[in-house]
């Protein structure tokens, strides 16, 4: 995670050049609009396939990728942050959102995740390894259809809870406290039944997203009054994060509450702040990869585990990256329809 934090450190010093690069003339914030938001997934979704990727090849006695094992839950926590932000930003600014909610959103994830699952659990059957007791088993364990693949069923569950809560309670304000609450008690469930702390540790970036979405527009208008100072608190607060996470104080608070998950809750807050003064490299590109991050993510897992190595990790991993991006833009044209026609 030291990387991880010092490549955000990186962004905000990087906010900082440009703010004393443009001291002298007036300063406007960048807007973090969709295309923006759309560069990020992309690079989150080419990092959360490295992060996958380093595991087995860690297990073959590489060292160099070990740096990335633990950066999973840190890109799924700006995942689920994007996630919230995105959500309670839909809901402030188009009118009657909830009412098409359920149809738009589930119409989005579910059916490239059930052709994707249908496909693997159909190779699993030609290899003679398939049982569906077996499968039911492993699930409620925690194990889900397709490797990897846990973000996409935790996200189903919040969709349901945020509409419920949005749909029926007017106060955006009284239903950001019961989403918190609710996803606390799913952080307390999950823990109480045994399943991988993944389930759980990086799952409040979501709330910290609607939530840091709510206040938005009054914290970009203070920060953007005092740029220079803004970006030297960021770099502290940074900082403090770091010092929390890496001496474990919360344990002086919270026994058993690891510290680091703090830290998957909050850096995205630090990212967007970057965001808001350097932007983010935009162009086709870009838009093409976070246009299919979502399919990136639910079948690269399949591949990690089941491509063979062959001595080279750079083989590895370009065929991994290339095979996942292939069958992701399958996966997209052909559930595009679906959602464009609804």
């Amino acid at each position: 995670m030291e990387l991880f934090f010092l490549i955000v450190l990186l962004l905000l010093l990087g906010a900082l050049v440009s703010v004393i690069a443009r001291r002298r003339k007036p300063f406007e914030l960048k807007n973090f609009d969709r295309d923006r938001s759309l560069s990020l997934k992309a690079f989150l979704a080419f990092l959360i396939v490295l992060h996958h990727s380093s595991q087995p090849l860690c297990k073959n006695g590489e060292t160099f990728f070990f740096q990335f094992w633990f950066w999973g839950p840190a890109i799924v926590g700006l995942f689920f942050f994007l996630t919230g932000y995105g959500l309670l930003k839909s809901l402030k600014s188009k009118e009657g959102y909830m009412k098409t909610f359920m149809r738009k959103r589930f119409l989005k994830i579910l059916p490239p995740y059930i052709i994707a699952i249908v496909i693997y659990q159909c190779y699993i059957a030609c290899t003679g390894n398939f049982d569906f007791g077996i499968l039911v088993s492993d699930f409620m364990k925690g194990c889900p259809p397709i490797p990897n693949s846990w973000y996409i069923v935790a996200i189903i569950l919040f969709y349901l809870l945020f509409y419920f809560v949005f749909r029926f309670i007017r106060s955006i304000g009284v239903s950001l406290v019961l989403m918190w609450l609710l996803s606390i008690a799913y952080m307390v469930i999950i823990k109480y039944i045994g399943w991988g702390d993944w389930w759980w540790i990086s799952t409040l970036a979501l709330n910290v997203g609607m939530t840091y979405s709510y206040f938005e527009p009054s914290i970009k208008e203070k920060i953007g009054k005092h740029p220079l100072l803004s970006c030297i608190v960021a770099i502290v607060l940074l900082a403090a994060l770091f010092a929390f996470t890496y001496f474990d104080l919360a344990k002086n608070f919270i026994s058993g509450f690891p510290s680091y998950s703090l830290a998957f809750w909050l850096l995205p807050l630090f990212v967007i702040f970057a965001i808001y003064y350097i932007g983010m490299p935009q162009g086709r590109l870009f838009m093409f990869l976070g246009n299919i991050s979502y399919e990136l993510y639910i079948v690269h897992g399949a591949f990690v585990w089941l491509m063979p190595y062959s001595g080279s990790n750079f083989l590895f991993l370009f065929c991994i990256y290339a095979v996942s991006i292939l069958v992701a833009i399958g996966l997209h044209k052909i559930c595009e329809p679906i959602v464009r026609n609804n």
